[in-house]
C-alpha cells in the first residue's frame, strides 16, 4: 500500500511514554499543520492539544503503525501506554 505524504520531515518529537500520561517538551512549531506518528516498541493512547493529557480512552496507535495527525502551531503531545509496556512514540512535524 502506498504511503500519503504531506510534507518534508522536518523536527521529530519523541516521547517516551509509560503508565502516566507522558507530554512532549517542546511545542510544535507555529507553522506546522500536519504530524506523522509511530510508535516503537509497544502501542499507546495519544492527545494533541494545548496542554495534553493522554488516556487509555482516547486514540490508539498500534506499534510500529503510522499516521497523519491534524494538529495547531503551538500544540504539543501527550502518551500512556496500552498495556504493560513502555515506548516511545514519534511525532514528526511535516513543512
Amino acid at each position: 500500500m502506498p504511503q500519503i505524504y504531506y510534507g518534508r520531515p522536518g523536527t521529530t518529537h519523541k516521547v517516551d511514554f509509560t503508565d502516566s500520561s507522558v507530554a512532549s517538551s517542546s511545542a510544535f512549531g507555529s507553522t506546522t499543520s500536519i504530524v506523522m506518528l509511530c510508535a516503537k516498541t509497544a502501542g499507546c493512547h495519544f492527545q494533541v492539544a494545548s496542554v495534553p493529557v493522554a488516556t487509555t480512552s482516547l486514540s490508539f496507535l498500534p506499534k510500529d503503525e503510522v499516521i497523519y495527525v491534524q494538529v495547531n502551531g503551538g500544540d504539543k503531545i501527550a502518551a500512556i501506554r496500552e498495556a504493560s509496556t513502555s515506548g516511545s512514540l514519534y511525532a514528526t512535524e511535516l513543512i
